[in-house]
Formats: C-alpha cells, sequence, structure tokens
C-alpha cells in the first residue's frame, strides 16, 4: 500500500485500525523442576545447559562461546550462533560480562579437555546445533514429564525465578541483557504460591488494630 502511494498511484494511504495483540504468558520452571531435566541428561551433554541456566543467555549464545571468552574469573557474552550461522556479534550486538559464580566454576572442571575453541562440544568437537539441544531437552522433559521449550526452560526461567526472588527488575534486564525494560516486564510472571507468600508476609508485618489498642491503654 505505501509502495503504491509513493509511486503516485493512491492520494493517501488509508487509515487502518489498530491491531491489539496480547503476547502468551511466558511459561517457566523452578530451580527444582529444572534440576530435575538436568539429572535426566547425560553428563557428557549436560554443561551447555547448566551454563544456560545459571546465566539466562540465549542457546544460541551458548553454543558460541569461545576459550578466549573466559578470562579473568569473567564470562564474557559477545558471540552468537544465528540458527547454523557463526556470528562475531550477539544478537543486540551489545557484549555482556558476568562473574564467574561457583556453580558455573564447577560446571567448567567437569568438561572434558578437548582442542577445540569453542567450550562447549559434541562427540565430534564441533559446536552444538539448534537440533541437537533441542533434541536432548525434548528427551529429558519426556523422561521427566514435564512439557516446556527449551527457551522458556533456561532463559525465560531465571528471568521469572529471580523477580520471584525479589530481585530489581533493572538488575533482571541487565542480567539477560534486554534492551527494553519492557520485554523484562514479561517476566514479571508470579506462581499462585508466590503471591500466597507475599500476601502472608504483608499481612504479618502489620500490627493488628486490637493490639495497638491495648498497647496504647
Amino acid at each position: 500500500m505505501r509502495y503504491a502511494w509513493r509511486n503516485e498511484d493512491l492520494d493517501r494511504v488509508p487509515p487502518f485500525p489498530k491491531l491489539s495483540y496480547t503476547l502468551p504468558e511466558i511459561e517457566y520452571l523452578t530451580l527444582d523442576q529444572q534440576e530435575s531435566i538436568l539429572d535426566a541428561i547425560s553428563k557428557r551433554h549436560r554443561p551447555i545447559f547448566q551454563f544456560m541456566m545459571e546465566y539466562g543467555v540465549r542457546p544460541g549464545e551458548a553454543r558460541a562461546l569461545m576459550k578466549d571468552c573466559i578470562i579473568d574469573g569473567q564470562v564474557v557474552i559477545r558471540r552468537a550462533f544465528s540458527d547454523n550461522e557463526f556470528r562475531e556479534t550477539t544478537k543486540t550486538g551489545r557484549i555482556r560480562r558476568y562473574q564467574i559464580t561457583s556453580y558455573f566454576d564447577q560446571v567448567l572442571n567437569q568438561i572434558p579437555s578437548h582442542l577445540s575453541p569453542f567450550v562447549f562440544v559434541r562427540d565430534d568437537g564441533k559446536p552444538y546445533t539448534s537440533k541437537n539441544l533441542n533434541k536432548i531437552w525434548h528427551d529429558a522433559c519426556s523422561e521427566v514429564g514435564i512439557k516446556i521449550k527449551m527457551y522458556n526452560g533456561v532463559r525465560h526461567s531465571l528471568g521469572c525465578q529471580l523477580l520471584d526472588m525479589g530481585c530489581d527488575l533493572a538488575l533482571v534486564q541487565d542480567q539477560l541483557g534486554h534492551t527494553k525494560s519492557e520485554m523484562t516486564r514479561r517476566y514479571a510472571k508470579r506462581s499462585p504460591q508466590g503471591l500466597a507468600d507475599a500476601l502472608e508476609a504483608r499481612r504479618n508485618n502489620v500490627i493488628e488494630l486490637g493490639k495497638q489498642k491495648e498497647s496504647k491503654s
């Protein structure tokens, strides 16, 4: 339509009604659910999933992690696979740095030594493909009876878990590398139990009116 307008086939672009679209609710796992899935993944393939769960990185970023990005006690996210195309930049073009946690330090120490420049590799020494990871994830989920996409199970889950713990929205935004806070707010989903706990905590912090009157008398 705009093409026709630019070529003067139309006097003006007719107005179109605004389309409303509600983004679907984000599904996520608790830490215990993540651990049960990890237990169903063979130790050989477990490290890359542990890494994604620990930092909430995108699968393409985990696949592209190279040894030169494990430096000075930090993990540097600067590259990514888009499908199976290796790129020297991340999806947003931003470089993110994370401190190596004690958990991830243990994960690194469990990875067998190899000659590939990539940190996480298959038995043939090549980096994982998206198809590889999704099959491993699907098989593990089927074994433990959980149905959730890998992206939700690793990246989305960390964002929701941190917010459920009361972490600041800006901190979660930085952790996940979101360029807009609106993207992070989607993760602010609360489980029914989380809401109940919050309501109980709120009520416990309030001094009952009757006790206040008693103390004054």
